[in-house]
C-alpha cells in the first residue's frame, strides 16, 4: 500500500509508517509530502513519541508534554 502524496515504493523492513486505523499516513522519520502533514491553517494536530527499548516512558511522555507546550505557545 503506497503513502499519501508518494509514488508507491519498496520500503526497508526497518521502516517506521505511521498509520491510523484505516491507512498509513506517512513515514515516521524524513520529508513528509503526505497531506495529512502539517498545515499553516491547521485546528488540531496529532503529536506522537516513538519509544524504544531502554527509554523510560516518562521520557516520551515529558517529551510530548513540552511539545504540546511550545505549539501552544505556553513554553517559558
Amino acid at each position: 500500500e503506497g503513502l499519501p502524496g508518494r509514488e508507491p515504493v519498496e520500503l526497508s523492513t526497518s521502516s517506521l509508517v505511521v498509520a491510523d486505523i484505516t491507512r498509513p499516513l506517512a513515514l515516521a522519520f524524513g520529508a513528509d509530502r503526505s497531506p495529512f502533514g502539517p498545515q499553516k491553517d491547521a485546528a488540531q494536530a496529532v503529536l506522537y513519541a516513538i519509544v524504544v527499548p531502554g527509554l523510560p516512558r516518562a521520557t516520551a511522555s515529558e517529551a510530548l508534554w513540552l511539545a504540546a507546550q511550545l505549539l501552544d505557545g505556553s513554553a517559558a
